[in-house]
């Protein structure tokens, strides 16, 4: 066998290893754009009298905000995630469509920024540990399953994001199992029309912000239920 040959056996050889790589290789987890807006449908169960919460989701990096509106528009939850020491600028605001109720301080609470809210697609523990769960159906939906475990001060969680498929890129849904002392939270948010386009400025509007007042202990101190299963601390392994 001369050279010649030689070399186109070893180049079939090689594309054949590379197809067979291709098919068999698992999905590489998505990194999600930290500008974006959903529409969630989150309940859970075990967790007491929480009402099933439904309505769109905008999330915004470049901003530093979040916020979440229901179907309706009357009860509205915003973000304002900052370095600013100021009272107020770190804050989560409660409101509705004509003025705001009050606002609770964020500053030590652990909630540093739209990444330690737990319904975000960009958990540190989800992009630097997260693995891929394998094939499922959510909604009739092809979708990869992303799969991980944290440990949130003194409770452990597991974490799935389901993917679809046909792009690898569009968040289905999410489920949170949560354990504290031993009973079992499960969290579940269905997403659907998900879009990377500019967000409408109009969303952040909080009527007569300026004249906002701190909540008080009562509202404050044990915040939303909302706040207590989604906002959560960095990784803190055990």
């Amino acid at each position: 066998m001369n050279l010649k040959n030689k070399m186109a056996i070893i180049q079939l050889l090689v594309t054949c290893t590379l197809l067979a790589y291709s098919v068999n290789a698992e999905p590489v987890r998505p990194l999600f754009p930290g500008d974006y807006s959903v529409h969630q449908s989150t309940f859970a169960i075990g967790a007491g009298n929480f009402d099933k919460v439904s309505g769109p989701a905008y999330w915004s990096n470049s901003t530093g905000r979040v916020a979440y509106l229901d179907n309706d528009g009357k009860k509205n939850v915003q973000y304002h995630f900052s370095n600013s020491s100021e009272l107020g600028q770190h804050a989560v605001f409660y409101y509705n469509d004509k003025i705001c109720q009050y606002f609770c301080d964020l500053r030590g609470s652990g909630t540093d920024s739209q990444c330690d809210l737990g319904d975000a697609l960009c958990q540190y523990d989800y992009i630097h540990k997260s693995k891929f769960g394998g094939n499922g159906t959510v909604r009739g939906l092809p979708v990869y399953k992303y799969t991980y475990k944290e440990n949130i001060i003194i409770v452990k969680a597991d974490h799935e994001i389901d993917v679809l498929q046909k792009d690898n890129q569009t968040p289905v849904r999410q489920q949170h199992v949560l354990k504290p002392f031993g009973k079992e939270i499960i969290v579940e948010i269905n997403m659907t029309d998900y879009s990377t386009a500019p967000i409408d400025p109009s969303v952040w509007i909080i009527p007569d912000q300026q004249y906002c007042q701190e909540g008080t202990d009562a509202q404050c101190g044990d915040q939303s239920l909302h706040h207590n299963i989604m906002a959560k601390r960095r990784s803190a392994e055990l």
